[in-house]
């Protein structure tokens, strides 16, 4: 299986995750936190940053994992483009690696929103 296709394409999957939902929704919560009344009420100012904690928390390793993908992409074309067989084996280590990152954050995603469901019901 071609990983870096599948995780690149997975990572900006609608169906499971949708990350630019969750990063409009972190850009909503950035606005309300720059004005200058957002600290007037303590108790919504608290579930506002908690909110944004809990979407970094989501967000922040499939932004990581994609920067990781797209560096391995590039070494890949490189190692290619000069016929590297010795670079190419490290994209492939690196690439089996970041397989299973895609892996346990698939398995994640899935059973955190088990949770979600669950918890909204």
């Amino acid at each position: 299986m071609n990983w870096i296709a599948f995780a690149t394409n997975w990572c900006s999957s609608g169906t499971l995750f949708d990350l630019d939902a969750k990063e409009r929704e972190l850009a909503k919560i950035q606005v309300v936190m720059e004005r200058a009344d957002f600290w007037q009420d303590q108790e919504k100012a608290k579930k506002t940053i908690d909110q944004m904690k809990a979407l970094k928390a989501a967000t922040d390793p499939f932004k990581e994992l994609a920067a990781a993908i797209e560096d391995e992409k590039i070494m890949l074309e490189l190692a290619e483009e000069e016929h590297n067989d010795a670079a190419a084996a490290e994209v492939r280590a690196a690439v089996a690696g970041l397989s299973k990152r895609v892996e346990r954050l698939q398995a994640r995603t899935l059973f955190s929103g088990r949770t979600t469901r669950k918890t909204l019901t």
